[in-house]
């Protein structure tokens, strides 16, 4: 049936037929078959991953074993690897994602070493893969590491000893291995382990220490009372120690305060942040060391990237490439992948699927045919918002999960037919295939969206929904391509000749005082900055005279408020909540001020949190005009409920388009740049990827 990997020596009988004898269990892979020195390694360049120095868009999918599933390293069969591969290869899958999860300590033997038997498994695996030219991403852990005893995964010397060895048993037997990528978590948190998906402080003597050393690098060695700074960042009584974690009602969004202090769990996201990345540096150190440098690291998370837990804007630098599953947000597709993306490191959808979810009969909410159509604009979307490719979940479906959300997800039935969602990946893997050579050199959009990230760590979050609205106006109305990067990541683009020429900061409120120097850097250098709201106030609250010479505070947003912009009065509308949560500056009507060789365009109103598009949508025409961005193509038959994104490469362009209506569209594109038009129809729902 298959080869059993942890025997030292036998005999087997190979899929063709022949029978084989061998001492390890690779004899059945090095065959006169394989020719695994035809397998190149990837490396990661700017948006795209290559190999071999040539474009390498990954059209992939995640894969373990057919008939045992996640057991697939304690439970080999090689043959059966051997044909699954194959049919991969055959429908354009060149990366498959795979690895460990939760079964870890099926990998130790009585001594707490990674069993040879188990070595041996991963070792075939990747052979298997390499011999049918498809590369392996490879997960360590999943959503916390293994604390090896210790009391703090990410802190504890004890479990850093521990999770060092465990990925150096791994790395040094792929040493002379090519193709790999190392997925050090799989959707980590930063929390107390029985309240994941959450950021919340641990409490224990290790975290203690790195919270105090944290906050005394933060606040600067040269305030002579450390103390007496943090209790006034963050409001605290005479009485309480501000050196202390914060509790977790610190993180509670409530009306009334009482004892919390919401800027203290700001800083404690921060400091989860930095301890993450921390924590990442040393593994991918030891992967590096123990095996082969020339591997690519990365982090799989999911959407909780954008919102508290370890973010890909923040651990882009310690890794080759971010990763970035989109399960949830099926409105926010493109908002996902661009928020994840970092300037100037590939990001990659590794892991993309669809939810099972259930009418109140318990009926299926999606027939097979609505799911196949969204899983299409899934992967057009990761290619189209300057993705390096994607990994869909998952090929075989786990029919031993008692998990509606894990058993209903899959390319290939347990009776061994594939649904319909399959024959859309296939399609697109074709067009991906026979258009690979185009990916080289995509170049950044003249645009970029700003989170700000300190307003969006306070538990009163309306950042992100700021967000949103930015990039489905800059992209959906205005016809225009961006890319978004964080506050706290501002220096990279202050740091680059090649900044973007309009700058967005969708309502921001509260704004680091870092953050706000490196906009001033971007507008003297001759950025044009677009900023809505109140904006006078630095990350604690407290007065950052910005745009107004007096500070006089912010002022409650009325139910309608108004704004002149060019020749067109906007009427802005807030509604619910938003009365009691959403603010405006003291000021009357639009200002641009001029900063250098560039300029700040200031509406005291956050247009983003308002319920209407239009006036976003005439604020950001302004800027764009300003900043002397001028159309790329030219579009005839659609609305806003088409996403059009180009991407502009080294010899072509790119085009994603994105049906979201329910009527099918015929629509006629206008390259300004390449002179060029075409026409095409896209049905409803439907998605499709167009070279130029």
């Amino acid at each position: 049936k298959g080869l059993n990997v942890g025997m030292v020596s036998g005999r087997v009988r190979r899929p063709d037929g022949k029978t084989l004898d061998f001492t390890s269990p690779l004899s059945f892979l090095l065959s006169e078959s394989s020719d695994l020195s035809s397998v190149e390694s990837s490396e990661a360049q700017g948006h795209c991953l290559t190999r071999g120095g040539r474009p390498f868009p990954v059209t992939g999918t995640t894969y373990m074993s057919s008939s045992v599933a996640r057991r697939f390293l304690f439970e080999p069969n090689v043959a059966e690897w051997d044909a699954d591969f194959a049919q991969m290869n055959a429908t354009g899958v060149n990366m498959v994602r795979t690895g460990i999860w939760t079964g870890w300590k099926l990998c130790f033997d009585e001594n707490g070493k990674v069993k040879e038997s188990v070595l041996r498994a991963f070792e075939a695996f990747l052979l298997t893969a390499q011999k049918h030219d498809i590369s392996v991403m490879f997960t360590f852990f999943a959503f916390m590491p293994l604390a090896f005893g210790g009391v703090n995964a990410y802190l504890d010397p004890k479990s850093i000893k521990g999770q060092r060895a465990f990925l150096s048993a791994f790395a040094a037997r792929a040493k002379g291995i090519r193709g790999i990528i190392w997925d050090l978590i799989n959707e980590p948190s930063f929390a107390d382990p029985k309240q994941l998906w959450s950021c919340r402080p641990n409490y224990d003597e290790f975290e203690r220490a790195a919270w105090r050393k944290f906050l005394i690098s933060k606040v600067g060695a040269s305030v002579t009372d450390v103390g007496t700074e943090l209790s006034d960042r963050w409001r605290l009584r005479i009485d309480e120690d501000p050196f202390s974690l914060p509790p977790t009602k610190d993180f509670d969004s409530i009306n009334i305060h009482g004892d919390r202090r919401p800027l203290r769990a700001m800083d404690f996201r921060l400091f989860a942040q930095d301890t993450f990345n921390s924590w990442v540096r040393q593994m991918r150190d030891t992967l590096k060391s123990a095996g082969n440098p020339a591997h690519l690291v990365t982090v799989g998370q999911d959407e909780a990237g954008i919102g508290d837990s370890p973010g890909q804007q923040f651990h882009a630098a310690e890794l080759d490439l971010t990763g970035l599953h989109n399960w949830w947000s099926n409105d926010d597709l493109l908002f996902d992948s661009l928020s994840t993306k970092s300037p100037g490191i590939p990001n990659l959808v590794q892991e993309t699927g669809l939810m099972f979810y259930e009418r109140q009969d318990a009926m299926a909410w999606r027939s097979d045919r609505d799911a196949a159509e969204l899983l299409e604009r899934k992967l057009v979307t990761s290619f189209g918002g300057d993705g390096a490719g994607f990994i869909q979940w998952i090929w075989n479906i786990n029919p031993f999960m008692d998990n509606e959300n894990e058993s209903a997800i899959g390319f290939k039935r347990p009776s061994g037919s594939f649904k319909e969602e399959f024959f859309r990946f296939r399609d697109i893997c074709k067009v991906i295939k026979a258009n690979q050579f185009r990916f080289a050199g995509a170049k950044g959009p003249n645009v970029c969206i700003v989170i700000p990230q300190s307003q969006m760590f306070t538990p009163r979050n309306l950042a992100t929904e700021a967000v949103k609205k930015s990039v489905r106006t800059i992209h959906y109305n205005c016809l225009q391509s961006a890319s978004v990067v964080g506050e706290y990541q501002l220096s990279k683009l202050s740091s680059s000749e090649d900044f973007p020429r309009l700058i967005i900061v969708p309502a921001p409120r509260t704004f680091s005082v870092a953050g706000w120097n490196e906009l001033e850097r971007l507008a003297k250098r001759g950025a044009t900055i677009c900023v809505t709201g109140f904006v006078d106030e630095d990350e604690y609250f407290r007065p950052a005279a910005r745009f107004t010479e007096n500070y006089e505070g912010a002022l409650p947003v009325g139910q309608f408020e108004e704004l002149k912009i060019g020749d067109g009065v906007h009427r802005v509308r807030f509604a619910g909540e938003k009365l009691q949560r959403v603010e405006k500056a003291r000021v009357e009507g639009l200002r641009i001020i001029s900063a250098g060789e560039g300029r700040f365009i200031w509406s005291p109103i956050p247009l983003e949190l308002g319920d209407t598009f239009g006036p976003i949508e005439s604020f950001y025409r302004l800027g764009l005009g300003v900043a002397g961005i001028l159309p790329k193509f030219k579009v005839y038959g659609a609305d806003e409920s088409v996403l059009i994104r180009r991407v502009e490469l080294n010899d072509s362009a790119l085009y994603a388009i994105v049906n979201e209506g329910s009527r099918n569209r015929k629509i006629t594109l206008e390259d300004l740049e390449r002179k060029r038009t075409f026409s095409i129809e896209v049905s409803a729902r439907r998605a499709l990827l167009h070279f130029l």
